[in-house]
Order: C-alpha cells, then sequence, then structure tokens
C-alpha cells in the first residue's frame, strides 16, 4: 500500500480547516501552554520534500526553503522541525540540510534530532504533549500512536491557499468506513512492509491487509503483546497469534496467502522494533527545553541571507524581509510579549517597531476575521538585519536601500493577538477613530469551529 493509497483510505474522517483559523481558536485562544500557540512536530524531510516539488528544477532550493518557512511567522505556530540521524544522502543534500537547519534557528523555529524513526519520534511527542499535532507524509505515524496528523503537503500550500486536513486518530476508530485504531495500523505495517519489516507478507494486498487491520482486535492483541511480553514470551504468544492470523486470511478466501504465513511472519524483531520503538523518551524526558514562539534572529538571518544567496545586497536583503519577514516578525514579538515569565524591562523593544494602529476591519483582507492594520517602523529592524552583512554580493539594486529602510509598512493582524498584547495602543485607536470593536465571543464566533479537545490532557 504506498503512501497516496492509504491518505485516499483516510479521507472520510479528514477534516478540513483555515490554518489560520485553527492556530487562533487551538493555539492563540486555548493557551493551553500559556503560550498562545500551537506546537507541530513537522518531518523535516516530508516538508523539504513537498516544498521543493511544487517549484521547477533548477530552482534554488534553499531560496525555496527560506520562502516557505517566512509564512509559517505570521501564525500563532510554533514548528519543530525533527530529523532524522542516519543520514545517507549525498553530498549536495547534506549541504541543503545543513543550511535549512540554520535557517530555521535563524527563523526562531526548533529543530529536533530523532535518535531512530521519525515518525515513532513525532509520534512519541505527539503522545507525550510536547507537540499538538505531527506534520508528516507517513501514515506510519498512527501505528506509533500520533493522535493529530496533518499531511506535509497541505502546510507547505498552506500559504498559498491557508486550508489543511486534519486527521484525528479518534476519528479514524469511530469511522465505519476506516475503522482503524492503533493496532490496527500497527498490523496494516506488518503486513504491508516497508521500514522495520521490508518484505510484509507476501501475496498480501492492499485490500486483504485492511480487512485484516480493522478487526481491531487482531492488531491490538499483537501490539499489546510486544509492548508487555519478553522476548521469549513474545516468541510463545506468536505461535498462537498466527495461527489466529491464518485462520482469519483462509476465512476471507485468500489461501495462497494464507499459505505463507508460516512460522516465521511477522519476524518477532519487526514485532518488537514497531511496538517498542527507540525514541527520545528511550533515553530520558523528551525535550526538557520548552519551546517558546520566539522572534527571528534578524541579524543572523541577514549574515546567512548574504552568505547563500546571490541576491543578498544590502539593499536585496531588505527588500526581501520587507515583503516576507517583518509582518511575521511583529507577530512574533507580540506572542512573545504575552509570554507569562517575558521580561517586562525588554517589552519595549518587542513593541517599539508598532508606530500606531491605522485602521480596523471585521473581515480583513486575507484574513477574513475582524483585523487591525498597523504601522510598523522598519528602520530599527533593518539596522539588526543588516548589522553582520559583509557587502560581499555586488549587483544592481533596483531599489535605494535608504528608501527601503526609512520606509514603514502596514501590515494586518489579527484582532485578537493585537488586542491582548496592545490594550493601551487599540484603545487609543477606537476612541479617537470612533470605530466600535467586537467583543472577545464575537471574535471567537467569527472564526470556523474546529474540532480540536481542549483538555491539556490531549492535544
Amino acid at each position: 500500500m504506498n503512501v497516496e493509497e492509504i491518505w485516499q483510505f483516510l479521507e472520510p474522517v479528514a477534516e478540513e480547516h483555515s490554518l489560520l483559523r485553527l492556530s487562533l481558536v487551538e493555539g492563540f485562544f486555548s493557551n493551553r501552554r500559556s503560550l498562545h500557540s500551537l506546537i507541530f512536530g513537522i518531518n523535516a524531510s516530508a516538508w523539504i520534500s513537498h516544498r521543493l516539488s511544487q517549484h521547477p528544477p533548477g530552482t534554488q532550493a534553499l531560496c525555496v526553503l527560506f520562502y516557505g518557512l517566512a509564512p509559517l511567522l505570521e501564525l500563532p505556530i510554533i514548528p519543530v522541525f525533527v530529523f532524522g540521524t542516519v543520514d545517507d544522502s549525498n553530498k549536495a543534500d547534506k549541504t541543503l540540510l545543513r543550511g535549512f537547519k540554520r535557517l530555521v534557528n535563524a527563523f526562531g523555529f526548533y529543530v529536533h534530532t530523532a535518535p531512530a524513526d521519525i515518525e515513532a519520534e513525532l509520534a512519541m511527542l505527539c503522545c507525550s504533549n510536547v507537540v499538538d499535532a505531527v506534520v508528516t507524509d507517513n501514515a506510519a505515524a498512527f501505528a506509533f500512536g500520533a493522535r493529530y496528523v496533518i499531511h506535509a503537503r497541505d502546510l507547505v500550500s498552506a500559504d498559498c491557499h491557508d486550508r489543511i486536513k486534519v486527521y484525528a486518530s479518534a476519528a479514524i476508530e469511530l469511522n465505519e468506513e476506516c475503522s482503524l485504531n492503533q493496532g490496527g495500523f500497527f498490523l496494516l505495517a506488518l503486513l504491508v512492509g516497508g521500514g522495520t519489516n521490508m518484505h510484509g507478507l507476501n501475496g498480501c494486498g492492499n485490500q486483504l491487509a485492511l480487512k485484516l487491520a480493522s478487526r481491531r482486535k487482531l492488531g491490538s492483541d499483537l501490539l499489546g503483546a510486544g509492548v508487555n511480553l519478553f522476548p521469549q514470551e513474545l516468541e510463545t504468544y506468536l505461535g498462537t497469534w498466527r495461527a489466529r492470523l491464518h485462520r482469519s486470511v483462509t476465512r476471507l478466501g485468500y489461501l495462497a496467502v494464507a499459505a505463507e504465513i508460516g512460522d516465521t511472519f511477522p519476524p518477532i524483531e519487526a514485532v518488537i522494533a514497531l511496538s517498542n520503538p527507540v525514541s527520545s523518551l528511550t533515553y530520558g524526558p523528551p525535550m526538557t527545553t520548552a519551546c517558546l514562539p520566539r522572534p527571528p534572529n534578524l541579524a543572523r538571518l541577514g549574515q546567512l541571507l548574504e552568505e547563500y544567496f546571490d541576491w543578498a545586497t544590502p539593499a536585496g536583503i531588505i527588500a526581501k524581509l520587507d515583503v516576507h519577514v517583518w509582518k511575521g516578525t511583529c507577530i512574533r514579538r507580540l506572542l512573545k510579549l504575552l509570554l507569562p515569565h517575558h521580561d517586562v524591562k525588554n517589552a519595549d523593544e518587542e513593541i517599539s517597531t508598532i508606530v500606531h494602529i491605522t485602521d480596523y476591519q471585521s473581515a480583513a483582507l486575507n484574513i477574513n476575521h475582524p483585523a487591525y492594520q498597523v504601522t510598523i517602523r522598519t528602520e530599527p529592524l533593518c539596522q539588526v538585519a543588516l548589522s553582520r552583512v559583509k557587502g560581499t554580493r555586488t549587483g544592481t539594486d533596483l531599489m535605494d536601500i535608504d528608501e527601503l529602510q526609512q520606509a514603514d509598512k502596514q501590515v494586518w493582524i489579527s484582532a485578537a493577538i493585537v488586542e491582548l498584547a496592545l490594550p493601551e495602543l487599540v484603545s487609543d485607536f477606537h476612541r479617537h477613530a470612533r470605530v466600535p470593536r467586537l467583543p472577545t465571543h464575537t471574535l471567537l464566533t467569527a472564526l470556523t469551529p474546529v474540532s480540536l479537545p481542549t483538555s491539556r490532557s490531549t492535544v
């Protein structure tokens, strides 16, 4: 069963949302971790692959990834990009990954390395409430216990159309068409092969694999045995379980496949590896460092742009940051301002770039819910961004660097974020502009309802 077929099978339970609205309702308003943000654990390899696939060959890969990271700044989302440790890529790929990690850190996002299987690590982070949802293109994450999965392709495309699909394990289990629990996904992984068990069950096609996986006890019992039994006990148990599998396959009329089971499928090594995957939790508490909504390191970002891109003259850097980064920087600074232990001494620095509020709309363009138009003073941002730039790139700049640095920028930011972070500025605006403001409960009802649970014990 290839990757796309499993997602097509799960399509009946996919819930489509606006990524912006999902992050506002479930991240900003719910505020489960006092961060006013959702935390996404992202399969870095999958995200990179889908991002690059949307651009023609010959496009500078790292530049494409830069443009993909920038929109994430504008959302109350904390991305944690998870990388694998086994690296069999060529030199060019290694160079790309190294550059990408440096960009991720400069944007204020997080880099995390899985000790073994990336999907197992992502699922563990989700089950441990380190992240709220998993972003990947491999449904095997459900076999390891992931509760909420977003297809990597959707997150990559969301900067264009703001639509994503959320796949919830509870919904998959309850849906009559899918009806797969974790044990079912576990059995599916064994039957179709790939990963730990490369070969699967000989002759077992997609239709049979799904029929067997939907028989919940068959997969759940084996998963439970793999988790709870010592290897010698598990070997004994497998004899009984293989007989059950043989009977099930025979009753379904697949006699040739039943004959392939014998006394070697599934291999005990595969059962142990899938039921007890190596993850960070194997070696201690996962990610003890808290993930916070950090503003980008503009000095480092400007330095990296000059290092990697031909267009990165001082004026070229400022022009790109003006289009792709200034708004997100402003939003990240506001989110940082709302952290419970934020240093009030540095509060002026966080809001110094916002000169004033210039407008308010109940359904602002490209946001479709209440938002304020704020004026950003970009000169201090430009100064920081160019502080480490050496001027090694040469070229004909289409715009004057002084004009770029002195030009203020107007952007639309969600009313929810602005009102909570800048209450005095908001009050002054409404008092002088005489524009009525929507109450908080109206802001909430203006957003699309979403279905992620709100308790701390779940995502």
